[in-house]
């Protein structure tokens, strides 16, 4: 989505900042005025259904750049299972 001030690859926050279009609906409130997160395509939150969360054995939603990093982010170590 082009936007006037923001690049093709960009959102515009509701504040006028422009950040990368991949951060929308990641469960990081990126323009600090949360516009990035409250998009009617972003899923609720907790559901770990975004593309950018991870869901733990014990339910608990983690961001997927945590998963396989060697730390137990999960707290019951779900996140590096698997991983090599």
């Amino acid at each position: 989505m082009t936007v006037a001030g923001c690049a093709d690859n960009e959102f515009q926050c509701k504040n006028g900042l422009c950040i990368q279009e991949e951060w929308t609906c990641d469960t990081d409130n990126d323009c600090w005025d949360g516009s990035d997160e409250n998009l009617p395509e972003c899923p609720p939150r907790g559901q770990c259904t975004g593309n950018h969360e991870f869901k733990c054995t014990n339910n608990r939603c983690i961001p997927i750049e945590f998963r396989c990093d060697g730390d137990n982010d999960c707290n019951d170590r779900s996140d590096e299972a698997g991983c090599s």
